[in-house]
């Protein structure tokens, strides 16, 4: 016989032969969610072992044309070999823009290790990264992580822009900001008049 094993060693399937028979052209092809199929592996006594042996089919099953005529005279024991899939993971940040792009194999964790992603400060408040949505898990195709925040509220400080000073006939102005005095965000901006400094007899 010539048994197909599984990954984890559990018999895929168990194909019978007549003692002398050649081995033939093709084999069955096992699927895996996940992984693409290289091919049935086995090394000089018949085990499977990719590393140290030989490439009995492709991923197509075919077995390979030295092998195609060979005498099975002994049981042989054949082992899958297999390769991840790779799969889109996008970071996005709270603006909605593109972080970075990764390719991860299928069934592993996404870490991301880019810059620490932002969100633009407004009315509400500005913003510290936590985490993101949805939770980061293990791969099963492509996916969107897009960063999530906590809100701080704003603490307010006021400033003065582009003064100009009065003179006995003409008023003053200028600009009174009001902003967050932890992320400059400015939360209002107001025209003031300086009154003017009026006319002077000596």
């Amino acid at each position: 016989t010539v048994t197909l094993k599984n990954l984890d060693g559990t018999n895929f399937k168990v194909v019978p032969y007549v003692e002398g028979d050649p081995l033939g052209t093709t084999l069955a092809v096992p699927t895996r969610t996940g992984y693409t199929f290289n091919g049935w592996y086995a090394d000089s006594n018949g085990n499977g072992a990719k590393d140290s042996g030989e490439e009995v089919t492709d991923g197509t099953g075919t077995v390979v044309s030295n092998l195609q005529n060979f005498p099975i005279t002994q049981d042989w024991s054949l082992k899958s070999d297999w390769t991840a899939n790779k799969y889109t993971i996008i970071w996005v940040d709270g603006n909605g823009d593109t972080l970075k792009t990764d390719s991860v194999d299928y069934d592993s964790t996404p870490v991301y290790d880019g810059a620490t992603p932002t969100k633009k400060a407004d009315a509400t408040g500005h913003y510290t990264h936590t985490g993101w949505t949805p939770a980061v898990s293990l791969v099963s195709g492509n996916e969107t992580y897009t960063a999530t925040f906590n809100t701080v509220a704003h603490t307010p400080a006021t400033r003065e822009e582009n003064r100009t000073e009065p003179n006995c006939g003409v008023a003053g102005s200028y600009e009174l900001v009001t902003y967050c005095s932890e992320c400059n965000y400015e939360i209002s901006r107001e025209n003031k008049t300086i009154s003017a400094t009026g006319n002077h007899s000596y």
